[in-house]
């Protein structure tokens, strides 16, 4: 049985409180957007080719209820697509990077400049959310 501390999985790897934070984070949209603004220059083609260095500059903060809740949904997301690798999780994605956005102090307008839904600015304005 689990202390809590790590998941057991069927393949033999066992991931940490915070190896299962991290997972979120590395697969948000929020570090996509993080590396592509501060090593834009390693972008080919609108892809990056990733570094350790890259993937070790991101900042990772913790929240005293969000990341609990984020690992929860880490755990459902591993025993989700254990069973089924083709599930659809995008509802469950949607719920930890909002819960990211808290954690990291996001307003709506960033979080769209974030997520790409920011209507490109006039030069001098502000990006727009659209309606």
């Amino acid at each position: 049985m689990s202390s809590g501390r790590t998941l057991p999985e069927r393949s033999g790897v066992a991931l940490s409180f915070r190896g299962r934070h991290a997972c979120a984070v590395l697969n948000s949209p929020l570090s996509i957007f993080y590396i592509k603004e501060k090593f834009g220059s390693a972008s080919y083609n609108g892809g990056i080719s990733f570094t350790k260095e890259m993937l070790n500059s991101i900042p990772l903060r913790f929240g005293p209820v969000d990341t609990g809740k984020i690992v929860k949904l880490v755990d459902r997301i591993m025993v989700i697509k254990m069973a089924d690798p083709d599930t659809d999780i995008s509802d469950l994605e949607r719920e930890i990077n909002s819960h990211l956005y808290t954690i990291y102090g996001l307003s709506p307008e960033e979080i769209a400049v974030v997520e790409g839904l920011a209507i490109e600015p006039e030069e001098g304005d502000e990006p727009r959310i659209p309606y």
